[in-house]
């Protein structure tokens, strides 16, 4: 059976923007950029990938990634 959060990630098109939904998980957010979610990780710790916490979540904003794919140039 498949969970939840590899349904999500099956949905999301990383060439298409308004697929993705408004805060993105660390494994969707992984999905899209097509990286390790442990890069992920350390992007938002290190504070390059604007992050916020809800709870013991992290979440990354659809704007805040958009932000960090254009000043990285991908």
């Amino acid at each position: 059976m498949v969970g939840t959060t590899e349904k999500l990630i099956e949905g999301l098109d990383p060439r298409d923007s308004d697929s993705w939904p408004v805060w993105l998980t660390v494994p969707e957010t992984a999905a899209v950029m097509r990286l390790a979610v442990s890069t992920i990780r350390g992007l938002t710790q290190s504070g390059r990938l604007r992050s916020r916490r809800f709870g013991r979540q992290v979440r990354i904003s659809k704007a805040a990634l958009l932000a960090f794919l254009d000043e990285s140039g991908r």
